[in-house]
């Protein structure tokens, strides 16, 4: 029986150039029930993110410090590695219209640094299960946006 609920724990993987981030974050998440993975990103150059080779994880937490098309290239590297990966991605602070391009990449759940100190270890199992970790006035907007768009 400790083999099986071993190997459902719900596999993480940080992604981050800063080993600060990483750290943080391993440190939020070291007494909740996940096996973690991080990996420090050798690069912020969107050609480099392209083919960057995260461990395979049920969801993948984003360190979105770099540039948006660096971000933009990560997330697409990893939704064509992994189709059935969930993605948070955190950032310093989240606009609408950044938002809603993320969440057209197919992101899952959006944080900023502050937020996942406290939100982390609960979003992470409802985006593992499909939903959604995302402030409800920009969920609200980016349907709108869809419906009216």
């Amino acid at each position: 029986m400790t083999t099986k609920r071993a190997s459902s724990k719900l596999a993480v993987c940080i992604l981050s150039p800063h080993p600060l981030v990483l750290s943080e974050f391993e440190r939020i998440l070291a007494k909740a029930p996940f096996k973690v993975f991080s990996k420090q990103l050798e690069s912020t150059l969107a050609p480099d993110l392209r083919t960057v080779e995260p461990p395979r994880a049920q969801v993948y937490v984003i360190d979105a410090h770099a540039a948006k098309p660096a971000t933009g290239a990560l997330l697409a590297n990893l939704m064509e590695r992994y189709p059935e990966a969930r993605l948070i991605v955190v950032g310093e602070q989240h606009n609408e219209a950044n938002c809603f391009s993320l969440l057209r990449l197919g992101v899952k759940g959006l944080l900023t640094y502050v937020e996942a100190r406290e939100q982390l270890i609960r979003a992470l199992p409802l985006v593992a299960s499909g939903g959604f970790w995302v402030p409800r006035q920009l969920l609200s907007g980016f349907v709108d946006s869809i419906l009216t768009g």
